[in-house]
């Protein structure tokens, strides 16, 4: 007995050409004859699209480290336009932020420290231990893994 899987090309509820069918569905013969279906193929994921705000901060994280790399000044490192810009794109900067400090450590507090209103890290930390505060602090609220 065959058991029609209801795929076929002529089927009006699932309209597929013949290489499609082929594609999708690979059937085998059980012993009673019947035509079973298998797994779909398994597609290999596409990589994750970056949205236009990771871009946007992206390219604006390269702008400023291209133009402050030989800036010894905090100051002047964080009152850079594409610093400011980063700022001005709001809360949504800091997930964007914290990913980026997790993997370069660069000169993000003042930034993080203006878009949150907050600052984990102790009065007495030096740098390492500031970021090491942030990076505990963006995992407890979500931001990063």
């Amino acid at each position: 007995m065959n058991f029609d899987i209801g795929l076929g090309a002529t089927n009006k509820r699932f309209p597929m050409c013949h290489a499609d069918r082929k594609q999708f569905i690979r059937t085998f013969k059980g012993q009673a004859g019947q035509t079973v279906a298998a797994q779909a193929p398994k597609h290999r994921p596409r990589p994750r699209q970056k949205s236009t705000l990771e871009q946007k901060f992206h390219r604006l994280a390269e702008e400023w480290r291209k133009e402050t790399r030989l800036l010894s000044s905090v100051t002047k490192m964080s009152t850079h336009p594409a610093y400011q810009k980063i700022i001005a794109i709001g809360p949504a900067a800091i997930p964007l932020i914290l990913r980026d400090l997790q993997r370069t450590r660069d000169h993000w507090l003042w930034a993080l420290y203006v878009l949150s209103e907050e600052d984990p890290a102790p009065a007495d930390a030096d740098f390492d231990n500031a970021v090491d505060a942030w990076l505990k602090w963006g995992r407890d609220r979500g931001f990063i893994t």
